[in-house]
């Protein structure tokens, strides 16, 4: 009763819904729901005028269809299905145009009704192994397609597309600043930019920073440095996290009378305590252990070193369209001396896409060679995609 009762108030939305659509197709309106494989809608019938059948309050259809990869759903045409036969089915077609996915022919499978209302997938335009129907079992079934078929050839186009998809990122982002100063007969020029795409997925957080920096005197290069980072971020219980990250610099340093060219590799890993005080405030600390290997690529020799570190991360955002973010590190090295790697910046969205920030770099005896003293502020513009 109950399930007719919810039928019933289903086919009445639908109707309500398409009552002012009275041109469309038998179909009916309304939105596909997509799940992922399939396709559904409530479909009510309608009479060769298209007006809408009494019968459709009491035994709303429905229509599935089997979604293409890499598209959505206006593009299926499925067939009609009364709603008990549906509930029995749904889970079994679920699981029939997922092994269609996984063979390589979800393109070529379709959906068919029969007299009996039992809906099935039928192969169309897959292989001939594949061609064979992928009939739709019992409601308590296991399987909704047969163990015993082949494994078909996966089309590589359909899994570039998908590995493309799973690798894109969920934020994109570029920040550029030109800074030129005159003092006297000298002109000092740089240039900075720097791209950060990230991942998320559950409690991980995957970020690639990439940096580049050019400084130029008199028109004469004296700096033209690299920087790269990939850190991943994992939250467990309610107020913990684990951080590692690896970061890249590669330059060339002036000792003397010689111009080296250098790569440093430094790699860090922690965990810590995490703290969200406010909907707008997060707070990070983590202990680290870190190494680091300074390659002189030149001479063909190496220096190592490791010990403990501290890390703090902060973001904040007291306004929509205003946001501060800061990351210190603060390491030990071998010798008993301690050096600071501090960045903070504060951003104005200018639109969706757009904004204007201010950034502060501070470096105390870092492991740079290039950067070990410095203390930068820039006035950057920011790009997202």
């Amino acid at each position: 009763m109950q399930a007719r009762v919810a039928a019933a108030f289903g086919g009445l939305l639908a109707v309500l819904a398409a009552a002012p659509a009275a041109g469309k197709d038998a179909a009916g309106g309304g939105d596909w729901i997509e799940d992922g494989a399939l396709c559904l809608r409530i479909a009510p019938e309608r009479d060769g005028a298209g007006r809408l059948r009494a019968a459709a309050l009491r035994e709303p259809h429905y229509r599935v269809g089997v979604r293409r990869p890499h598209h959505g759903c206006q593009d299926v045409d499925g067939a009609p299905i009364v709603a008990d036969a549906l509930a029995a089915h749904l889970d079994a077609l679920r699981e029939s145009a997922e092994r269609a996915a996984q063979l390589g022919c979800a393109t070529g499978f379709s959906l068919s009704v029969d007299e009996a209302q039992t809906p099935q997938l039928l192969a169309q335009g897959c292989d001939a192994a594949a061609k064979a129907p992928a009939p739709v079992h019992s409601a308590g079934s296991n399987s909704a397609v047969d163990a015993a078929a082949p494994v078909q050839r996966i089309d590589p186009l359909a899994r570039w597309h998908a590995l493309r998809d799973r690798l894109q990122p969920d934020g994109l982002r570029i920040d550029g600043a030109w800074d030129r100063d005159r003092a006297g007969n000298r002109s000092d020029s740089e240039l900075h930019l720097r791209g950060k795409a990230h991942w998320q997925g559950g409690p991980h957080r995957i970020e690639l920073e990439l940096e580049h920096q050019q400084r130029r005197r008199d028109g004469a290069l004296r700096k033209n440095q690299q920087l790269g980072s990939l850190s991943w971020n994992a939250d467990f219980g309610q107020h913990w996290f684990v951080q590692t990250e690896l970061q890249l610099e590669r330059d060339r340093v002036n000792i003397e009378s010689y111009s080296l060219d250098y790569l440093l590799t430094q790699v860090a890993s922690g965990v810590g305590p995490r703290w969200r005080p406010h909907p707008s405030l997060e707070l990070r600390l983590a202990a680290q252990w870190y190494r680091l290997r300074l390659s002189l690529l030149d001479l063909g020799a190496s220096v190592y070193a490791d010990g403990p570190a501290a890390f703090a991360q902060a973001h904040w955002r007291p306004l929509p369209r205003l946001s501060l973010s800061a990351d210190a590190r603060l390491a030990r090295w071998p010798d008993g001396s301690d050096g600071l790697d501090l960045n903070a910046e504060l951003l104005f969205d200018l639109s969706r896409t757009t904004g204007l920030g201010l950034r502060r770099e501070i470096n105390r005896n870092t492991a740079s060679l290039n950067r070990a003293d410095e203390d930068d502020v820039e006035l950057f513009l920011r790009y997202r995609f």
